[in-house]
């Protein structure tokens, strides 16, 4: 068991508009706008589970996305888009990459050592949206 000082655990199971998250319905984006990234002093990632809560079986082997993958493109501005699809994307978005399984998911957005925001439930994070 963890303390909420250890870390923050924040779950989401709907995108936009209250819509289940799942993939036969479409893919989806979360975006981070510039100084809303989870502040942790160790690291922060955002998981995704299948509706058992069991990690997603891809090509990449790729379960999560965080602080931790360099890979990852941010804008100019510090912002930060995570692609959440089941089909890969174009090559300059892979990095930005989060597969997800065909049916339904959930999202876990976790920080290790996390900064006063999480804390104190204030941090808000980006809403789930459904791509058109």
């Amino acid at each position: 068991e963890h303390h909420i000082d250890e870390v923050v655990k924040l779950r989401a199971h709907n995108a936009d508009y209250g819509n289940v998250l799942a993939g036969t319905t479409g893919s989806y984006t979360i975006r981070f706008a510039p100084g809303q990234l989870p502040k942790a002093q160790t690291f922060w990632s955002i998981v995704v589970y299948d509706e058992k809560y069991d990690l997603v079986d891809n090509p990449l082997g790729r379960y999560s996305r965080g602080s931790v993958d360099h890979e990852m493109k941010y804008d100019k501005d510090g912002s930060l888009t995570l692609y959440l699809q089941s089909e890969s994307p174009s090559k300059k978005l892979m990095g930005n990459w989060l597969p997800i399984p065909k049916g339904k998911f959930n999202l876990f957005l976790r920080s290790y050592l996390p900064g006063q925001d999480l804390i104190d439930q204030s941090y808000v994070p980006p809403v789930v949206r459904k791509m058109p």
